[in-house]
């Protein structure tokens, strides 16, 4: 395992997973996080809900939907192609059940373009998208990063 001196992590157990309603194939998550890292470790697992694959994509700024807090409510994506957002490459998992792990000793260099130095937005946007959810599926995230500037 990749050594990394910050780690977020969001599980079931710790009351925050991630939730995809019923019914959503493509979702965005704002995930409170630092403002500028070298993201070391990525892992993704579903933890509750019929087992999918899925792929997913970690953004530097908001490229898609995000469910607005606990409510029911999108924040409709900013008009930046995904494409220029992105933090690592795309992640696919075709083994349903399965966790997604990337790590990465140099890390893939991060900051949030939302904020600035001065005045930093302190998130990273996550999307998750799955071939088929007619039911409620829970995520659970883990990224690991060393802090810059």
């Amino acid at each position: 395992m990749q050594s990394h001196e910050y780690e977020k992590n969001w599980t079931i157990l710790g009351g925050d997973a991630l939730v995809m309603p019923a019914g959503t194939k493509t979702l965005c998550f704002a995930l409170p996080f630092m403002h500028a890292c070298a993201i070391t470790k990525f892992i993704v697992q579903q933890a509750f809900g019929t087992a999918v694959p899925f792929v997913v994509n970690l953004y530097n700024r908001q490229t898609c939907d995000v469910l607005a807090g606990s409510s029911s409510s999108l924040r409709p994506a900013a008009d930046v192609p995904p494409e220029l957002a992105k933090v690592v490459p795309t992640q696919t998992q075709v083994v349903p059940g399965a966790a997604m792990e990337l790590f990465h000793a140099d890390g893939y260099s991060f900051r949030n373009m939302e904020g600035s130095l001065s005045v930093p937005v302190r998130l990273i946007y996550l999307e998750i998208a799955v071939d088929n959810s007619d039911e409620e599926t829970h995520w659970e995230v883990a990224l690991g990063c060393r802090p810059r500037y």
